[in-house]
């Protein structure tokens, strides 16, 4: 490499192109400098890999490159980037800092470093053709088609409306245009946008990336449907990356776009434009109910920090960004920085909308400053991509990204909120409770006081339990009958069948059609009880739910939530372990029952297995009774059958009367990559219980397992029985398409309960006579 030659790595643009050599020849003009100027213009990806990934700053391959804020924060922190600020004391920029706006100065910005100097800016905005939307016969032609003024849109329902509308590819003209094609940036860029336009946020509160969100659906969604248009998108918009989208657009081949400012204002100055005069710009469209949102990605003028010519680099950059400069690189069809080319009444004359760049900035958001960001983005990059050429749901691809996301974004229970208290509905509907069981005053009024949900009434059979409770918990009505209940309740009231599951269908037979109903467990004593009871349920267009409560407590949830974001890798072992003394005594009418461990108790466990793997290809049980008691059965042992690598099993003996010493009662999860134990202290000296603990281990290369707690509030009891009444309530009103415990569901659970009593009554395989 010549000693006498200052190297820069350029974005190739032939605008940027243009003005950096004009730049260097003044520059050499004014200083002497004698210094040859190797320029090699470069795209997105062929520029990071020769500044960054082939560390092409660090090791003196190049002494100046023109960096995108995307890759700030990687190169700064490894080491790849020359401080500016002991030249920038020396010798500041003209009118530095207060040339430039703060937004242009900050994200370079690295305590008192100062890692480069604004080069090109330029917010993403919506571009238009105004010539079309001033149109008299355009104007006309929109409204008796549609009924309303042709305005540029404001709400993407909108945009699509009038993409639609101008698409007419007899014309070479079409509705809109995007840079879809995959580099890493521009449908990374677009899905911000939909998200941001849409209320979301692309990191949580811990600063962390989460594109696993429901404006992050939406907004996916949005963006496949609109790309795939082939009636308001143009035929070329995959293969075009920002530059060529556009270049289209100053073509005149579309009426919209989304893109960077830089792109309308280059349609005033560069040779091959059609569109000269004919263009504005306006906010980026939204979702209704919500606001317009801009990006901040701009560009830098950096220098390598194994540069052999920094000083002479610096001089360089301080002269490109001159007043007079950086107007030049504006004419040349570049977007200056500075306040005063936006304002400069020269510029303005030809580029009539420059001095709402202003505008722009107060909406702009930036992307995340992350060492590993270009990484994420190739993740976003892949599912946005993956989501436009297949099928495959939104929610799943999603889902999938975060996944890959958490694996490289050192996401941990520690850096993160996790979401484990239940959603509630927006404006919750009255309660009418059916039943006065000791299960009504332990859990289900408990929860529902504690979750702010109107009880406007209770009825049972025996009418002082249920005027027992009216009085503990404020409930102002008390029914003699369900008939009375129903006849005194509003239209959209929920009810709460608390009673035993051989009055189930007659009391459901009771309610109004297309009520919502919340169903004690289980869902019958027998099968043929269950399907009974699924029968009503359709026949009268119920909402129903059973109350498979431990879906909902709080360690199931925090699991749950670590299971789906991938914190413990693929999951291939689930046991339940109760190894305890239960108090039956207290349930009078469940511990005479024929059928009582599996049929009451672990009934909890298998629809929670179902609720984490699916439903099982067969199962495995065995119930027992103790030979000193009088119940049916009081330990059970299931194992799933979910093919060669899954464990999944249950054991559980009520009949440890030793002490606690030894007794346990915990859920445990198992991954390719951590495990997750949560002990269910609502067992444990029921029903005073003790503290649940919910404990995990990730696994970290190079480091021994360690195991790590995180205290959760609330518990099974009552804090369960909120998200089963919650989850019903959003469902009725609308709030959500899924109901978790319906009972189309749980007829599965009920399935594998009778299968288990199946398989324990028909024993397992006899050994035989030539194996002994």
């Amino acid at each position: 490499m010549s000693t006498n030659t200052i190297r820069i790595a350029v974005r190739k643009f032939g605008p940027f192109e243009s003005a950096l050599q004009k730049m260097w020849d003044s520059f050499c003009a004014a200083t002497g400098c004698n210094l040859k100027a190797e320029m090699v213009p470069m795209d997105l990806d062929d520029l990071h890999l020769a500044i960054l990934k082939q560390g092409g700053l660090k090791n003196g391959d190049w002494d100046i490159a023109h960096l995108v804020t995307d890759w700030l924060y990687e190169a700064w922190s490894s080491g790849a980037l020359e401080d500016l600020q002991p030249y920038i004391t020396q010798k500041p920029p003209e009118d530095f800092p207060l040339g430039w706006s703060n937004s242009l100065l900050d994200m370079q910005k690295f305590g008192t470093s100062i890692a480069g100097l604004p080069f090109h800016d330029g917010p993403e905005c919506l571009i238009y053709r105004k010539d079309l939307f001033a149109d008299v016969s355009e104007i006309r032609n929109f409204h008796e088609q549609f009924g309303k003024p042709l305005a540029v849109p404001q709400t993407w329902d909108d945009f699509k409306t009038v993409a639609r509308f101008f698409h007419r590819p007899e014309q070479n003209l079409y509705g809109s245009v995007f840079a879809g094609f995959p580099d890493g940036h521009n449908t990374v860029f677009d899905f911000c946008l939909q998200l941001w336009t849409r209320g979301g946020n692309l990191t949580d509160a811990n600063s962390r990336v989460n594109i696993d969100t429901l404006a992050a659906t939406d907004g996916l969604t949005f963006y496949r449907d609109i790309l795939r248009d082939q009636t308001a998108v143009h035929p070329n918009a995959m293969q075009y990356e920002s530059v060529q989208t556009g270049m289209a657009f100053a073509r005149g081949e579309a009426a919209m776009m989304v893109n960077w400012f830089g792109f309308a204002s280059m349609c005033e100055v560069i040779e091959e434009s059609k569109v000269k005069g004919l263009v504005d710009i306006a906010p980026v469209p939204f979702n209704s109910g919500n606001e317009s949102a801009s990006l901040n990605v701009y560009w830098l003028y950096t220098i390598g920090s194994g540069s052999r010519h920094k000083q002479a680099a610096y001089d360089f950059i301080r002269f490109a960004t001159t007043v007079a400069n950086d107007k030049l690189l504006t004419l040349e069809g570049g977007i200056g920085c500075r306040i005063s080319t936006w304002t400069d009444g020269g510029v303005n004359a030809i580029i009539p909308y420059y001095h709402k760049l202003e505008t722009l900035h107060r909406s702009a958001r930036s992307l995340p400053q992350k060492d590993n960001w270009t990484l994420i983005a190739k993740i976003i990059d892949e599912v946005v991509l993956q989501a436009i050429h297949s099928d495959i749901p939104v929610k799943r691809l999603l889902k999938e990204g975060q996944h890959q996301i958490n694996l490289i974004d050192k996401r941990t229970p520690q850096t993160m909120q996790i979401p484990y208290k239940p959603i509630l509905p927006q404006t919750p509907v009255p309660i009418v409770i059916v039943g006065a069981g000791g299960i009504v005053g332990d859990a289900h009024l408990p929860a529902y006081k504690k979750a702010g949900f109107n009880v406007i009434g209770i009825t049972n059979r025996t009418r002082t339990k249920a005027e027992n409770l009216a009085i503990q918990f404020d409930i102002p009505n008390v029914y003699n009958t369900i008939a009375e209940a129903v006849a005194n309740s509003p239209a959209n009231t929920v009810y709460d069948v608390t009673i035993m599951p051989d009055q189930f269908v007659e009391t459901l037979e009771q309610l109004p059609d297309g009520a919502g109903v919340l169903i004690q467990k289980p869902m019958g004593d027998y099968f043929w009880q269950s399907k009974e009871i699924l029968e009503v349920c359709r026949r009268k267009k119920l909402a129903a739910a059973i109350n498979c409560q431990l879906r909902f407590a709080p360690f199931v949830s925090a699991a749950r939530y670590m299971v789906e974001q991938g914190l413990i890798g693929e999951l291939y072992d689930m046991e339940v372990r109760v190894t305890l003394e239960t108090p039956w005594h207290l349930f009078p009418h469940v511990m005479v029952h024929p059928r009582l461990e599996i049929q009451y108790h672990s009934i909890h466990y298998i629809d929670l297995m179902r609720s984490f793997l699916g439903d099982p290809q067969s199962v495995m049980a065995k119930t027992l009774k103790h030979p000193a008691k009088k119940l049916s059965s009081s330990r059970s042992t299931i194992l799933f059958d979910y093919g060669d690598t899954m464990h999944a099993v249950i054991n559980t003996n009520h009949d440890h009367s030793f002490g606690p010493h030894n007794q346990e009662s915990f859920i445990k999860w198992e991954g390719t990559k951590g495990a997750i134990k949560a002990r269910m202290g609502l067992l444990m000296d029921y029903p005073h219980g003790v503290p649940d603990k919910f404990e995990y281990c990730i696994v970290e290369e190079g480091k021994a397992p360690e195991w790590k707690e995180i205290e959760l509030e609330g518990s099974w009891f009552p804090d369960a029985f909120i998200g089963t009444m919650s989850s019903l309530m959003r469902y009725k009103l609308g709030e959500t398409d899924v109901l978790p415990t319906s009972v189309e569901d749980v007829i599965k659970t009920m399935a594998v309960v009778e299968s288990a009593y199946i398989s324990s009554d028909n024993g397992g395989v006899v050994v035989a006579e030539r194996f002994v």
